[in-house]
C-alpha cells in the first residue's frame, strides 16, 4: 500500500521477469503506470512502506517517493541474506529470521533509515520464512523452516520446520 493505492512493481511468471508498475485504488481495476523503471526486471523481491517512501528490500536497499523512480539508498543489508519476513515496528524495519550465505540464524536485522542495519541475536532456533505480522502492538512470528543438505542424498535440501509463536513488545524505560 502506498498513496491509498495497491501497487504491483515487477515480478515474474514460468517465462520471464517483468519490470512494469501497477496500481489500483480498489484491487478491482489496475492501471499500468510503467512499462518499467531503472529497477529493471527483478523477482523476489520484498516492498513495504516507510516514512513516505516506498523501500525495495532484497540484498540491496532502493527506496522511491512516487514507485517509479528509484534511488539506491544501502548496496549491502547482509552478504547473501535472504528468506527473511519484513515487517514495520516501532518506527523501523525489521528483517525477521535470515538466512546468509546459505545458513539459517537466530537473528533479526532491523533499521531506522534502510541504510544501517543493526544484528540483534534471538533466542528461538534458526529459521527462515517465518509468518509474521504485528497485532496489538506487539510483534508476532509464528513457523519457519531450517534447511541443509539432506546427509543421504546431496542434490535434495532436508527442511525442519518450525512450530511455535514469538512475540516481541516495546518495552518502556522509566525514569
Amino acid at each position: 500500500m502506498f498513496q491509498n493505492k495497491i501497487w504491483i512493481l515487477g515480478g515474474s511468471d514460468e517465462h520471464k521477469k517483468y519490470e512494469d508498475v501497477w496500481n489500483s485504488s480498489d484491487g478491482i481495476v489496475w492501471n499500468k503506470v510503467a512499462d518499467s523503471t531503472n529497477l529493471g526486471r527483478h523477482e523476489g523481491s520484498y516492498f513495504l512502506h516507510f516514512k513516505d517512501k516506498i523501500l525495495k528490500l532484497a540484498e540491496d536497499v532502493w527506496s522511491s517517493s512516487d514507485g517509479l523512480h528509484w534511488t539506491k539508498i544501502c548496496d549491502t543489508i547482509a552478504t547473501n541474506i535472504y528468506g527473511y519476513s519484513p515487517l514495520i515496528f516501532d518506527q523501523q524495519i525489521w528483517l525477521i529470521g535470515c538466512s546468509r550465505s546459505g545458513k539459517f540464524h537466530s537473528e533479526v536485522l532491523h533499521s531506522k533509515d534502510g541504510i544501517n542495519w543493526i544484528q540483534q541475536k534471538t533466542e528461538w532456533s534458526p529459521r527462515g520464512g517465518a509468518a509474521v505480522c504485528v497485532f496489538k502492538n506487539k510483534v508476532f512470528m509464528t513457523g519457519g523452516k531450517y534447511g541443509g543438505q539432506d546427509p543421504n542424498n546431496l542434490l535434495e535440501t532436508q527442511f525442519i520446520y518450525s512450530n511455535d509463536i514469538w512475540c516481541m513488545e516495546k518495552l518502556s524505560v522509566r525514569q
